[in-house]
């Protein structure tokens, strides 16, 4: 034995005593104690604290007994109950360790079950009543929490797929044919082409629900519902019982059973039922007031405005006549006149201004703004003080006659028959105003009246740039000597006027496998999870936000009723209790989360611009194509996939990624539509929808009422993708947008994309905390960046949001302040069950526990470590975007200097490095879907389970391979354990992390004063290029950190120490460690030990220069040192101390040393 092991084998003894298991205490039992009385009993306490300390790491000098007895109930009750992740990470646990430690680990375990188990169940004769409901709860919450119901609703989408599959194509065939017959119906009748597009949509969806509502089978898309809950039970079967045998597994390992049950698994498999049960008998109660088929509620207005419009079609042309001859419209007409004629001024004078003045608000398209105003009129124009107040369009003057659209006339055959209605003398005005309209503008010079009415309502609302359009593919064809183009032609000319590029079809090539790339490292169960989670946090701040505005108008109601005014208090009381109902709803809502899927999307086949919008990207920012092409039921937009894409889908539904976003994106939009509903017409969402006029709303382009929704639909869109962390932020208004853009397109870059592939979430995570942190309401006030929608964001909104987030960090400092002083990471929290959990990768919930770490330091030192601020960078400022880039930018700027020094070995290194970095991203990305295989893998290897040093033998290898290293297990060999400086707990299989749950071993006691400093654990300060040298290294001197952190901690008043004397604390624990362990390797015969002291030795006593000479002589790479022998290593030893001799000398003679 090396003189090293003799002092690490005298340490160990000193730290943890004689390691011969002591027998366990006996079960203490004794009649008519409650269950909190019985486990603190003398000997039943004792079972518990061995098992919580190994467990959790907690201790009864940090927690009373009561928190650790409340703990290990939990803990128990969690296990007992098969929650999956619970009896997945114990039985890691029972396998973790070696020799006599995991011999003793498995007894404690097995110890604790047994005291658990004799107490005789929740219901026994002891317990009282509120023991029998807090049992209850626990049980129920640690079913419904469970992570496994992630996959289960990816399985239960694909259920419901293949059942209704069949009933589903015939009802959609069904109603193609009748859209096409109604396309061909309208095209024949002269419609325009969009027209004929949304009489053919609109058909097609009515017929579609029709027919469902017909077949056999009842409502389809119901039993699309149930069959996917019912997709979902079986897979929940099959759950309940893997996680029995895994708790049972858990039992055999650590002794506490001799043998596998299979009947109770058989008993616990039928338990997986009652989740399917209960959500099935839930949503039929929440039927009541669920949204109804938006569909079938447009058809039904739609009947009823046609009903009402052939009252206008049934009145003779005389009296249509006389309605647009009375004195009202004729002195309408000639405000209308001389409104035009002073507006006309004002674009000569604007024009004028514009071609000698750089100023922004000089370049407006008066000609545009024109050409709406005519028709539309103007509210709130200054032309002259007289007209303060606007005056009325064309189309408004029409309808305050009562002069109305029918709801089946287009826009262009109505403004026609108008004008074909009016009086002599009324015409000649609407011309007269026509033509001081079109000789003022350029745009309008060759069109007549007859043509420019024709500009349907789109046209309408972009007049000049419709005609733009027109002219430049004019333009366009005339120079290709073409003539008479179509609309289609123009449009193709103008979007694509020459063929592609071979470099553009390539560019399009690798912009597509990057996004297959990204979307392959986003299909994975954590992702998922982390998706679900950070959706949770964001939709509870937005309730509570809401909440809090129903407060807010609650105040208003009480001061307008003390002041009188009954009319505004009652608005403000309706407000506040309609923000409150919204909750309600919002339960409803997820109650039922397929059936609020499908009503949703029924919604928006008839609004497909939201739906356009709302669906175009997945999580992460990845843009889902032919996605919308189904949605809208268009079988000629439907392509053939191909195998990458149909088996990149099939891992999406198993890993519900589509479940997951179309779930949470519907539910959002579900809350919102219906807060922006209530907030715009005081009615819900359920009764604007069963609304008769819901047609003028939903499919009039170009009314009031279809603009007015249009505005707040589109609200709620954003709002929706806000919270699902999907909203694209880029565009061109202002830099701010710009900037955004660039940040959500560098993905598309080949190469440098994958390095940055999330730009779009990043966006949002720093939109999330501008809105939280009070930043976005005072940029709406102060720097108005951001663009128009940025200036339009609801105030009251973001107030609510500012005090929300302010309150989570006041909160977050609070508890801060406990997990500072137990030694937690600032990324740490334990649970109820006394786990110690890592949210570090779960936004937006580690955004106020980081800053809340920041305000506790402030609170107890009276400044913020250094670290943290850095910590706040990496993982939520420009470095989370750029890491990855970061480091592959910096091997090559390094490249760069060592080409000028002429170092061509070490140029190619870094080329290599760089290139390595990129290949591991793309591999590894495309595997990572392998990783719940491959951590099944693991699970398997028990006890004999092992993380190696993966920065051992080529990294870019190890990187490739990250996710599958059990699958490819050759990989692993030749490897060292890996070795921590800071900890010798064991590592278990992570495989709480396939569904976003992180258990954190207990720390030790280097690692509290770590996490009491801020300081990151990686930052040890042990530098070396070598992976074996540094791995070897960590083991050894781990015991002297850990020796020296026990004795400054408990021989020292450490806690009354200020910060930087506790930072100081630290940083001579690890130079005396280091000292301790290098000179105890020195003397060391052992040959790894040996060359570990030789390699830090050479690395310590040489500058880059020396080492870099000496090298060349071996001709090995200062990362492969350890492939040296001991004589070899003391012969570089001694040739770097003489290079550094020579150095010395020449100083000396120069008078420079």
């Amino acid at each position: 034995m090396s003189t090293f092991q003799e002092n690490q084998k005298a340490i160990d003894e000193f730290r943890k005593g004689q390691s011969a298991l002591p027998e366990p205490p006996e079960i203490q039992k004794q009649e008519g104690l409650s269950l909190i009385e019985t486990l603190s009993l003398d000997n039943n306490y004792e079972i518990i604290k061995d098992y919580m300390s190994d467990r959790f790491g907690m201790e009864d000098t940090e927690y009373d007994k009561r928190e650790i007895i409340d703990s290990y109930i939990n803990q128990m009750r969690k296990f007992n109950a098969g929650q999956s992740v619970v009896a997945l990470t114990e039985l890691t646990h029972l396998n973790s360790g070696e020799g006599d430690e995991l011999d003793a680990r498995r007894a404690k375990a097995a110890q604790a079950y047994k005291l658990f188990d004799s107490l005789g169940g929740a219901f026994s004769k002891d317990r009282t009543v509120g023991e029998k409901l807090d049992a209850v709860g626990d049980y129920a919450r640690a079913i419904v929490v469970d992570p496994v119901n992630l996959v289960s609703l990816g399985v239960g989408k694909l259920a419901a797929a293949f059942t209704t599959r069949g009933a589903v194509q015939g009802a959609k065939q069904l109603a193609f044919r009748a859209g096409r017959l109604a396309a061909n119906n309208a095209a024949k009748q002269g419609l325009k082409k969009t027209a004929v597009e949304r009489i053919q949509r609109e058909t097609t969806q009515r017929a579609f629900q029709e027919a469902l509502k017909k077949s056999k089978r009842k409502v389809i898309l119901d039993k699309a519902d149930r069959e996917a809950i019912r997709g979902s039970l079986a897979f929940d079967i099959l759950a309940a019982g893997g996680a029995d045998y895994v708790q049972q597994k858990a039992e055999v390992t650590s002794g506490f059973k001799d043998e596998l049950d299979f009947f109770q698994t058989g008993i616990s498999s039928a338990t997986g039922a009652l989740g399917g049960g209960l959500q099935l008998g839930l949503i039929a109660i929440s039927k009541k007031k669920n949204i109804p088929l938006a569909s079938i509620e447009l058809h039904r207005s739609s009947e009823i405005q046609k009903d009402l419009d052939n009252t206008l079609n049934s009145v003779s042309k005389k009296r249509r006549k006389e309605i647009l001859a009375s004195g009202d419209v004729t002195q309408a007409l000639l405000k209308l006149k001389e409104s035009t004629s002073r507006w006309a001024q004002k674009v000569a004078d604007g024009k004028e201004l514009a071609k000698v003045s750089d100023d922004p608000k000089a370049s407006i398209d008066y000609d545009t703004e024109f050409a709406v105003m005519f028709f539309n009129g103007k509210k709130d124009v200054q032309l002259e003080r007289a007209d303060a107040a606007g005056f009325e369009g064309l189309v408004q003057i029409l309808a305050k006659a009562g002069y109305r659209q029918p709801f089946d006339m287009n826009f262009t055959d109505f403004l026609g028959n108008a004008f074909e209605d009016l009086s002599k003398e009324n015409k000649k005005i609407v011309l007269e105003a026509y033509d001081i309209l079109k000789q003022s503008s350029d745009q309008l010079k060759d069109f007549n009246f007859e043509e420019f009415i024709k500009l349907d309502a789109a046209a309408v609302s972009e007049g000049g740039r419709i005609l733009q359009v027109k002219s430049q593919g004019k333009q366009l064809f005339t120079k290709l000597g073409l003539e008479d183009p179509s609309p289609e032609q123009i449009v193709d000319a103008i979007v694509d006027p020459v063929n592609k590029t071979t470099y553009e079809k390539v560019r399009k090539g690798a912009v597509d496998f990057q996004s297959y790339l990204i979307r392959s490292i986003i299909t994975h169960p954590g992702t998922t999870a982390l998706n679900i989670f950070g959706w949770k946090a964001a939709t509870i701040n937005q309730s509570i936000s809401d909440m809090l505005r129903a407060g807010l108008y609650s105040g208003a109601a009480l001061a307008k009723t003390v002041s009188g005014d009954i009319e505004n208090a009652a608005r403000y009381k309706k407000l506040a209790v309609s923000m409150m109902d919204l909750q309600r709803q919002k339960v409803r809502n997820m109650v039922d989360p397929y059936g609020t899927k499908d009503q949703i999307l029924d919604y928006m086949a008839v609004r497909p611009e939201a739906q356009r919008e709302i669906f175009r990207y997945l999580n992460g920012g990845v843009e889902v194509k032919g996605i919308l092409d189904e949605f809208e039921m268009n079988p000629a937009n439907i392509k053939d996939k191909k195998f990458p894409q149909k088996a990149n889908e099939l891992f999406e539904i198993l890993y519900a990624v589509k479940a997951q976003d179309f779930i949470t994106k519907t539910q959002e939009f579900a809350y919102a539509i219906d807060k922006q509903v209530r907030l715009k017409y005081g009615k819900t969402f359920v009764e604007f929808l069963q609304d008769d006029e819901l047609v003028k709303y939903l499919s009039q382009p170009g009314t009031e009422m279809f603009k007015e929704f249009a505005e707040i639909e589109a609200r709620a869109v954003q709002d929706a993708l806000r919270n699902t962390f999907s909203k694209k932020y880029g565009g061109n208004d202002g830099f701010l947008q710009q900037t955004a853009n660039f940040i959500e397109n560098i993905r598309n870059y080949p190469g440098v994309g994958v390095l940055a592939p999330f730009g779009q979430f990043w966006n949002n995570s720093m939109a999330f905390m501008f809105d939280h942190s009070g930043i976005s309401l005072m940029n709406k006030y102060t720097l108005r960046a951001g663009g128009k929608e940025a200036q339009s964001r609801d105030t009251m909104d973001l107030l609510t949001k500012s005090a929300v987030g302010w309150s989570a960090i006041s909160i977050g400092t609070y508890k801060q302040m406990q997990n500072l002083e137990e030694g937690l990471a600032w990324y740490e929290d334990r649970d109820d069950s006394g786990a110690v959990v890592s949210y570090l990768y779960e936004y937006p919930r580690n955004v106020p526990m980081l800053v809340g770490r920041m305000g506790a330091h402030l609170v107890r030192d009276g400044a913020v470590p250094t670290d943290l601020l850095k910590a706040f960078s990496d993982n939520f400022g420009t470095r989370a975007l750029t890491r990855d880039f970061g480091d592959a930018y910096g091997a090559v700027i390094k490249g760069f200097q060592l080409a000028a020094e002429a170092q061509d070995q070490e140029v190619l290194d870094l080329t290599g490095q760089f290139l390595g970095e990129i290949v591991s991203q793309y591999a590894s990305g495309l595997t990572r879907r392998l990783e719940p295989v491959n951590q099944t893998l693991a699970m398997f290897k028990g006890e004999d389970y092992e993380v190696v040093d993966k920065k051992q033998g080529a990294k870019w290898i190890n990187d490739s391979l990250r996710y599958t290293d059990e699958i490819f297990f050759t990989i692993k060999e030749g490897k060292d354990k890996k070795e921590k400086a800071l900890s010798d707990e064991p590592m278990p299989v992570p495989i709480g992390k396939l569904v976003g749950y992180r258990e954190v071993q207990p720390s030790s006691t280097i690692q509290k004063l770590f996490n009491d400093i801020g300081r990151p654990e990686w930052d040890t300060g042990i530098r070396n290029k070598s992976p074996e040298a540094i791995n070897h290294y960590n083991k050894y001197v781990r015991p002297q950190i850990e020796m020296l952190a026990d004795v400054v901690l408990y021989n020292n008043d450490w806690d009354s120490m200020p910060l930087k004397e506790k930072q100081n604390a630290v940083k001579a624990i690890l130079r005396v460690a280091n000292t301790n362990t290098k000179k105890a390797l020195k003397q060391s015969l052992d040959p790894n030990e040996k060359k570990t002291s030789l390699i830090f030795s050479i690395k310590g006593a040489s500058s880059k220069q020396s080492l870099r000479k000496a090298l060349k002589y071996f001709d090995v790479s200062e990362k492969d040192l350890f492939d040296l022998d001991v004589n070899q290593l003391f012969i570089l030893e001694d040739m770097v101390k003489r290079f550094e001799k020579d150095i010395r000398k020449t100083g000396k003679r120069l008078g420079i040393e």
